[in-house]
């Protein structure tokens, strides 16, 4: 698919009107807006919900604290202290993580409340690369672990041995660094 032309199936119902949306559901359907943090790290000193909470046509306002224990999953063999909880506890770990749930009657009620949700951060230091993330000293993200990388897999040792064995031999060997976007938050 990459670099190939897709042929667009969805624009006549978009364009004629007859495409569903979530807001065509029959009435009494519920809005809900998540509060994302505002910060790429810091700590969470407390998520005050109240003035959202009594906002008009607010049915219930969630914080991590009403989930519990619930985390998420990740398909991959990292450390259990890794995995983060589905909404932020103690610390934000990314701009537009999860802090609050606000669902109300409709959209526009769930967008105001959501504005009166007020998050106390403290501020951590960051860090936007991998590179930086690999540093001495650089912030770690899970006080619990001992660095920034989750997962370090040794390649099989007959192939390395392989591949070097391969470079040594090649009439010409070109290095580059690639930089692709982050397409997970790891």
């Amino acid at each position: 698919m990459i670099g190939q032309r897709v042929r667009r199936v969805e624009d006549r119902a978009l364009l004629t009107g007859e495409a569903r949306y979530t807001g065509d559901l029959a009435a009494g359907a519920l809005d809900v807006v998540f509060v994302r943090a505002t910060f790429a790290h810091a700590r969470v000193r407390g998520v005050h919900t109240a003035a959202a909470t009594t906002a008009p046509g607010v049915i219930a306002v969630y914080t991590a604290a009403d989930l519990g224990d619930v985390h998420g999953t990740i398909p991959l063999p990292v450390p259990d202290e890794l995995i983060r909880p589905l909404m932020a506890t103690d610390r934000v770990r990314f701009c537009g993580e999860v802090v609050a749930i606000v669902v109300a009657v409709s959209l526009a009620a769930a967008t105001d409340a959501a504005e009166l949700v007020v998050v106390d951060y403290e501020p951590l230091d960051v860090v936007a690369d991998a590179p930086g993330a690999l540093a001495p000293g650089a912030a770690v993200l899970f006080d619990e672990h001992p660095s920034n990388i989750a997962l370090d897999v040794a390649p099989d040792p007959d192939a390395r041995a392989a591949s070097v064995a391969a470079f040594e031999r090649a009439a010409l060997v070109v290095e580059l660094d690639l930089h692709n976007q982050r397409v997970a938050v790891m």
